[in-house]
């Protein structure tokens, strides 16, 4: 079987969306689908292994604890570097990320680019799709990345519809990764460190039926706290 696209799908309380998630997929274009069931509630992994059979293109880790997203979704990583394919695609289980911008994904990473990410429009006039509170944490933790990575680049940092080299993603040391919803950023920042590529993906604000337990500006305090080692790290790695 071709290793090129390995799609990593965390899973935590997402049973009545990830089948249709799944079924949105272009299994032509994917060559694996990990689902990572962090010893999830709903039991989203048992749920899925009884909905689809004979998919082999379908694998399925059972965390024996809850991990958190990142966790989850660095566990999916280790499956796709132990198996050598090239690209890791990381989308949420939850329907908020289009698997139709997986291509676009695949196509710039095959053009040189290490890492992909999506970002959501955090301008005001999209309030209307994005609830507030989402809206004000967003833009106030995208501004501290900015500052504090010294890269303002970068449009929508919580965003978690990723896509990275596999090759890049090595050099990083994911045991030191925060498993929360720090996940993503954390894993940014100690790219943009290594001279990651980056190519940003504009994708729709999604948030129907949402209900999600992260709540933006209750983290933003506690994520001041992990910006500010990550710039100590910065500067004691230079």
């Amino acid at each position: 079987m071709k290793k090129e696209i390995c799609i990593v799908i965390p899973c935590f309380n997402v049973k009545n969306k990830i089948f249709s998630v799944i079924k949105s997929l272009n299994f032509k274009k994917i060559d694996k689908v990990v689902i990572v069931d962090d010893k999830c509630p709903e039991q989203s992994g048992l749920y899925i292994k009884n909905k689809i059979k004979n998919n082999k293109k379908i694998h399925i880790i059972f965390l024996k604890k809850n991990h958190g997203v990142g966790g989850a979704t660095i566990a999916g990583f280790r499956y796709a570097i132990k198996k050598k394919y090239k690209f890791v695609i990381k989308l949420d289980g939850d329907g908020q990320h289009e698997p139709s911008k997986i291509k676009k994904i695949i196509d710039h990473l095959n053009k040189g680019y290490n890492y992909c990410k999506g970002y959501r429009s955090l301008n005001i006039f999209n309030l209307n799709k994005m609830p507030l509170i989402r809206y004000l944490g967003n833009v106030t933790l995208t501004l501290i990345f900015n500052i504090i990575s010294n890269n303002y680049t970068i449009k929508d940092v919580t965003n978690g519809f990723i896509g990275i080299e596999t090759n890049f993603l090595k050099k990083i040391n994911l045991n030191e990764i925060k498993n929360d919803y720090f996940f993503e950023q954390d894993l940014l920042f100690n790219l943009i460190l290594k001279k990651v590529k980056i190519f940003q993906i504009k994708t729709k604000t999604i948030y129907e039926d949402e209900k999600s337990s992260l709540k933006p500006l209750k983290v933003i305090l506690p994520f001041i706290s992990y910006y500010l080692k990550n710039l100590f790290s910065k500067f004691t790695k230079n």
